[in-house]
């Protein structure tokens, strides 16, 4: 069907009393084919709700002082305010295309309404621009996460399969990570970040979660990409370092291809 480009901007906002609040905003172009769609991921006291509408999505505002987001077909209306990153790194680029990715905001102090909900916490925005059908990505499994706890910040990304990668950041800058797992990592200078048990916040084909299935109906998509398997999680986490513990809060997730 000719070029593909899908364009996602996630949002997030994670509150002291473990109240999640996930939005996504997103454009794909496929040939012909041009489709938008936002969503929503909510958690709070133990249940996940989610709601996805399709058509032109809200983007996000950019200025001195963070970013702004308003999305009235999602009910939702907010700021995330703190130090902006400048740099977009290419993930991947091969002959079909390449992955772009701009974490404009490893942590941000997070103000917004929500169907009526004001929520106050930390949360992260990042960019992804994939220039390229998942299904040509040299991936088996993907690992991604966020953490924000005494006013540090990690961000990592972890892509296993042909073409391996791994790109951890503490508070906006690239360090040297050891392999991430479900209950965190070592850097090479020594820390360490602990993850705890998880609450999941969803588990699913992607074929039955971020495009739902209605979404799928109009995308001519090959069973390997509907059989690709997701599961996120809230958890506790500490960091440690030399001058001690700092307890915060993860969201993270492992995107599996098969």
């Amino acid at each position: 069907m000719g070029l593909f480009r899908l364009h996602k901007w996630f949002l997030d906002c994670a509150t002291e009393t473990g109240e999640v609040l996930i939005v996504y905003a997103a454009t794909l172009r496929w040939g012909l084919l041009r489709l938008g769609y936002s969503a929503t991921l909510h958690h709070t006291a133990g249940v996940t709700r989610t709601t996805t509408r399709l058509g032109r999505p809200a983007v996000p505002q950019l200025d001195a002082h963070g970013i702004t987001f308003a999305d009235p077909r999602l009910a939702v209306r907010g700021t995330w305010r703190g130090a902006r990153s400048t740099q977009e790194r290419v993930l991947w680029a091969g002959p079909r295309g390449e992955v772009r990715w701009h974490d404009h905001l490893p942590m941000a102090q997070v103000e917004l309404e929500f169907a009526g909900r004001h929520l106050r916490g930390t949360g992260y925005v990042e960019h992804l621009a994939l220039e390229v059908a998942p299904w040509h990505l040299p991936i088996e499994e993907l690992r991604w996460g966020r953490f924000h706890g005494g006013g540090r910040s990690l961000v990592w990304i972890q892509w296993s399969g042909p073409v391996p990668l791994r790109l951890c950041l503490l508070d906006g800058a690239v360090v040297e990570a050891s392999p991430i797992g479900d209950d965190g990592f070592a850097l090479a200078s020594g820390e360490r970040l602990r993850l705890g048990p998880p609450q999941v916040l969803r588990d699913g084909r992607l074929g039955k979660t971020v495009l739902a299935q209605r979404l799928l109906r109009l995308l001519p998509l090959g069973r390997s990409v509907r059989a690709m398997r997701e599961t996120k999680w809230l958890a506790r986490g500490v960091f440690e370092n030399a001058l001690g513990e700092l307890e915060g809060t993860a969201l993270h997730e492992v995107v599996r291809w098969k």
